[in-house]
């Protein structure tokens, strides 16, 4: 394989930084605006557990196909197998898939499930102001399921790599998003 340009590094990073960015800006404004609205501490903590989920199972899959065997999925691809074609697909671009999974959606659920946690805080208190200590407990509980749980989804991804991708190539395959490896050109053959 040959190196990358260092400008399409830096381009692609500057590309996802901006992704980060806007997904985090929409995911922030929806989700704030529904905790606005909200008055139940079991609401706002469910919407804060499932963005806890969310960044737990997209770590998951980045440490997944980062692990994965890509030959598995070109011969299920090979012989017509659901999500062949998608699973090869993620195994070939792992490090922009890992990216994407790990940091991009990982990281933004971390730090909007802990501005989320803030609100609760302010929530469970009443909007007194003096939730200092429902704060500390409530991001300290935040902090201990994402790293648990980050934790045991890379040991569970690293075993199981081809059987998670291989999950989410089948997923991608009934929602009828293609993905395909095109040839790469490799330099000027005149």
């Amino acid at each position: 394989m040959a190196k990358e340009p260092t400008f399409k590094i830096i381009r692609r990073a500057m590309i996802v930084g901006t992704g980060a960015f806007l997904l985090a800006f929409m995911v922030s404004f929806i989700s704030t605006g529904l905790l606005d609205r909200l008055t139940s501490a079991i609401a706002a903590g469910t919407i804060l557990m499932l963005i806890v989920l969310t960044g737990i199972i997209f770590d998951l899959v980045g440490t997944a196909v980062t692990a994965a065997d890509e030959r598995v999925f070109h011969a299920m691809a090979t012989r017509r197998v659901a999500g062949g074609t998608q699973g090869a697909f993620l195994v070939r671009y792992a490090d922009q898939v890992a990216n994407l999974c790990n940091d991009v959606v990982g990281d933004v659920s971390s730090a909007i499930s802990g501005a989320i946690g803030a609100g609760l805080a302010l929530l469970i208190a009443g909007g007194t102001g003096e939730s200092l200590l429902e704060e500390i407990i409530i991001t300290s509980l935040i902090a201990g399921l994402t790293v648990g749980g980050k934790a045991l989804g890379k040991s569970f991804a690293i075993r199981n790599a081809n059987q998670v991708i291989g999950f989410v190539a089948r997923i991608l395959d009934r929602l009828h998003i293609e993905l395909s490896i095109g040839r790469e050109h490799k330099g000027n053959h005149s």
